[in-house]
């Protein structure tokens, strides 16, 4: 197969590395003692640069490696998100709103009663009636369509 050489090449470079490193390049979590070794090992800029140096060379041999390449940038990603604090949640999508612009005209209940029980302020009543006889008439004509009404 040809990628024997890129894989052996791969890992003659993780074996010339002591355990912290490779775990470390691997995003894997580090012990301790293997935590105590990366700082020491990137104590001073130069010793940084040398070690951005080192991930550098190991990202360019996986590279050469598909399968290993994909696997390293999923954990990349996931270790990455794990730090992204989740966002504060948005407006009700439109679809929730259909369907309770829905339900409250089929109860028979006026526009302007539809916008006060949705939670519209008094000076927003007229522009609540009609985003939702717009959101109601968008559904509608999607669905004579045949596409999904949102």
């Amino acid at each position: 197969m040809h990628l024997q050489g890129p894989i052996r090449e791969l890992e003659e470079f993780l074996s010339s590395l002591p355990g912290w490193q490779r775990k470390y390049l691997e995003s894997e979590l580090l012990t301790e003692e293997e935590s105590s070794e990366y700082a020491a090992a990137v104590g001073t800029p130069e010793q940084m640069f040398e070690q951005d140096a080192i991930k550098r060379k190991y990202e360019s041999l996986l590279q050469k490696v598909p399968a290993r390449w994909q696997e390293y940038v999923k954990r990349k990603k996931r270790l990455v998100s794990s730090f992204v604090p989740k966002g504060k949640p948005g407006r009700p999508s439109d679809r929730e709103t259909l369907e309770q612009v829905l339900q409250l005209r089929s109860q028979r209940k006026s526009w302007r009663e539809v916008a006060i029980t949705l939670g519209a302020q008094p000076d927003q009543i007229p522009s609540a009636i009609d985003r939702y006889r717009k959101l109601l008439a968008s559904a509608r004509k999607r669905s004579k369509r045949g596409t999904n009404p949102l």
